[in-house]
């Protein structure tokens, strides 16, 4: 018996074509945020090991001559440009084994306020933030319950804070602050809030979506020092808070500092004594 030819339904076939080409694009982008993350990369690589070659060829040129001054300044300049190196192979590699199955997260159940508290004093005793000034906004009575697992979450705090730091001037501000989502149009009430804000140079509207991607360079958005750090801090921070289930924000004016957010959802209730 002969089948009946039936009319394809033309919303079906809309929707499948609408989803493939969303498909592609999705595809299209990862391609090309892969192709330029391989190619900062490569800059970011090139520009360091050129000072680095150069040094080393100059004294292989000048070792009988050179004087101990110019030795000095030399060897200090190649252990920068080491320094360097070493920031963006340990950023990548962490950046990659965040995702991996040697990446995995430890989640325990926390009270956030004390973590917080102590890191902020942490920087206190920190004697590359002696020419800032440091603040904690934080009640510290409260006891604000997460799943989180500690050494990721300090790692936040560090990449957040070494920016504020890094972005700013000497007698800048930076604050670190926690907050329960019940008291702050922030966030949601079952979240609680943490934030790093800094009275530095701020970033332009148009790059605050960008800074957490992958593939862009923070560097690109304000650059006091293009020459220190990855550029992989923030994406560090997003992929970190985002395995937390949490969210990760900027707000800023430039010239007059910013503030990065980030939330985590509350656990449930906990033992009151229990201070971490």
């Amino acid at each position: 018996m002969k089948k009946k030819y039936q009319k394809p339904d033309v919303d079906i076939v809309e929707e499948l074509t609408k989803k493939l080409f969303i498909a592609n694009k999705n595809l299209e982008n990862e391609k090309k945020q892969k192709n330029e993350i391989i190619s900062n990369i490569s800059h970011d690589l090139r520009a360091p090991l050129t000072t680095i070659r150069s040094s080393v060829d100059y004294l292989n040129q000048s070792y009988d001559t050179i004087s101990s001054d110019e030795l000095k300044n030399t060897l200090n300049i190649m252990d920068g440009r080491l320094s360097v190196l070493e920031t963006l192979v340990n950023d990548l590699f962490y950046l990659i084994s965040i995702n991996s199955k040697r990446g995995h997260f430890k989640y325990e159940s926390i009270n956030l306020t004390p973590l917080i508290e102590e890191y902020y004093y942490t920087l206190l005793s920190d004697d590359s933030y002696c020419n800032r000034n440091l603040s904690l906004d934080c009640d510290s009575d409260a006891i604000l319950t997460v799943n989180a697992d500690v050494k990721r979450i300090l790692r936040v705090l560090d990449n957040l804070t070494t920016n504020a730091k890094k972005y700013s001037h000497d007698n800048d501000s930076i604050t670190i602050g926690i907050k329960d989502g019940l008291l702050t149009p922030l966030c949601e009430d079952n979240e609680v809030l943490v934030y790093v804000k800094d009275t530095g140079i701020g970033i332009a509207k148009n790059y605050i979506d960008k800074i957490f991607e992958r593939s862009y360079t923070v560097s690109r958005a304000r650059t006091p020092d293009s020459s220190s750090g990855s550029g992989l801090g923030l994406a560090i921070v997003k992929e970190i808070i985002t395995k937390h289930n949490g969210r990760v924000w900027c707000e800023s004016i430039p010239k007059k500092g910013s503030t990065f957010y980030f939330t985590l959802k509350k656990a449930a209730a906990s033992d009151p004594s229990d201070k971490r």
